[in-house]
């Protein structure tokens, strides 16, 4: 039964993974804010002055790199359980996913609540739920 709980939580892990990879190329290879955004700021991305989409598509990345590197992390997770079992790996992985995730569902949270706004505030806390999951299966 342990195993399967393993193979359980490195699933878990990996697939966290692999979404925030997607979102890492959205964000740093990103041209423009998305829809949501320009509905809370009330304009066009063609509408907003150039220093500010600089600025913008600035912060875009350094969400993208915060998203790659959990992603880096959360995909490489089984293969360093394999290769250095250890539970500075068991738990420094996992947590450092559910920290970025907790940012991440409070800023947005915070921002929907300000701004009325559609955020990803669920889809963060999703993923902190998740990961949580992972670091007590883990410990089964």
């Amino acid at each position: 039964m342990s195993n399967v709980l393993k193979i359980i939580s490195y699933v878990i892990n990996v697939g966290v993974g692999l979404i925030c990879l997607r979102m890492a190329q959205y964000n740093i290879l990103g041209k423009k804010i998305f829809p949501e955004h320009e509905k809370i700021i009330g304009k066009r991305w063609e509408e907003i002055e150039q220093n500010t989409k600089e600025l913008l598509l600035a912060f875009m990345r350094l969400i993208g790199m915060g998203f790659l590197i959990v992603a880096i992390l959360m995909i490489l997770y089984p293969l360093a359980m394999i290769f250095y079992p250890s539970d500075i790996v068991k738990f420094a992985f996992p947590i450092i996913g559910v920290l970025y995730a907790l940012g991440l569902f409070y800023i947005n949270y915070m921002l929907c609540k300000k701004t009325k706004g559609t955020t990803p505030w669920k889809e963060s806390l999703y993923m902190s739920v998740l990961l949580c999951l992972s670091i007590v299966l883990s410990m089964l």
